[in-house]
């Protein structure tokens, strides 16, 4: 009995390192498995006024979606493209080739997000106004 208590507990002393070796998810980054059309702002400051569905995999993607927006001032149009990649390394690559061009973009876990408009201050509001992001993620990765 006093043997089985060693190699009950041995088991437990291997399986607590090993445990402690993966890293935390990051839980700012959206699930992977989150549609892109849930990750659209549509707030009281940037209510959503049309959704396109994208063809995604054009550029490799699995799923895409387009949004558009009145800016605030009434006048001027603001677009948004959300792409969800395999990897996070492919989703920050199509950040930067295909939509370098754009006003903002960025990548945040393995979605590619784009941003274009008027006004890159309200550019930015919109794409901080995202269900996945924030002003300092915003700050950060763009």
């Amino acid at each position: 009995m006093r043997r089985r208590t060693l190699i009950a507990t041995g088991a437990v002393a291997l399986a607590t390192p090993l445990a402690g070796c993966e890293e935390p998810p990051d839980e700012d980054v959206p699930d992977p498995d989150t549609s892109t059309s849930e990750l659209l702002t549509n707030s009281e400051d940037w209510p959503l006024d049309e959704e396109i569905t994208q063809d995604e995999a054009s550029i490799g993607a699995n799923d895409g979606i387009m949004g558009r927006w009145d800016g605030p001032d009434g006048e001027h149009r603001y677009t948004m493209v959300i792409m969800r990649f395999d990897d996070e390394e492919v989703a920050g690559r199509i950040a930067d080739d295909e939509y370098g061009n754009w006003d903002l973009s960025l990548q945040h876990g393995v979605f590619t997000f784009a941003v274009n408009g008027e006004n890159e201050e309200h550019a930015r509001d919109l794409l901080s106004d995202s269900p996945a992001l924030d002003e300092d993620i915003v700050d950060e990765k763009s």
